[in-house]
C-alpha cells in the first residue's frame, strides 16, 4: 500500500499575495491617472486665430496690389510661426510670414504691405491663415476677401 504525504507549505503566504496584489492596483491605478491627466492637458489647450481686419486693395501702378491684415489669437497658447496671404489672379502666393514675433493669447498681430500682384476690382480672393505653437500644433484658416480699387 503506497501512501501519500500532503505537504502543507505554501508558495507565497495569504498576506504577501494581498499585498503584492495591493501594490499591482495602485501601480495601475497611478498609470491611469497619468495617462488621463496629460490627456486633459492637451485638450485644454487651443490654437485658433481670429480674422480681425483684412483688405486688399488694387493699386492705380500697375500690377500693385496693397494688402492688410490683422489677426488675434483667440486661442490658449502662443503662436511663434504666423503667415497670412492671398492667391491673386495667377494663382500665385503673396504672403507675410513671421516666425520672430510670438503672438500670446489675446494679443494681435498686424502686417500691411504692396505686393506686386494681378488683382481685380470686385473680385474675390483666397486668403490663407496659419498659426504655429513651439509645440507644433497648427491652425489654418481660408478665408475670402472681396478686392477693392
Amino acid at each position: 500500500m503506497t501512501t501519500f504525504t500532503v505537504m502543507k507549505r505554501r508558495a507565497v503566504s495569504p498576506v504577501m499575495a494581498t499585498l503584492l496584489l495591493i501594490a499591482v492596483a495602485i501601480a495601475g491605478a497611478l498609470i491611469a491617472w497619468q495617462q488621463m491627466r496629460e490627456q486633459a492637458l492637451t485638450a485644454g489647450k487651443s490654437t485658433k486665430y481670429e480674422v480681425v481686419e483684412v483688405s486688399l486693395t488694387k493699386l492705380q501702378t500697375g500690377n500693385q496690389a496693397y494688402f492688410a491684415v490683422t489677426l488675434k489669437n483667440t486661442g490658449t497658447t502662443a503662436m511663434t510661426y504666423t503667415e497670412a496671404g492671398f492667391f491673386d489672379n495667377n494663382n500665385t502666393y503673396h504672403s507675410f510670414t513671421d516666425s520672430s514675433t510670438e503672438v500670446k493669447p489675446g494679443q494681435q498681430w498686424s502686417r500691411d504691405g504692396t505686393f506686386g500682384a494681378q488683382i481685380s476690382v470686385n473680385q474675390k480672393y483666397t486668403v490663407k491663415i496659419v498659426g504655429r505653437t513651439s509645440e507644433g500644433s497648427t491652425f489654418n484658416l481660408a478665408q475670402t476677401v472681396t478686392a477693392a480699387g
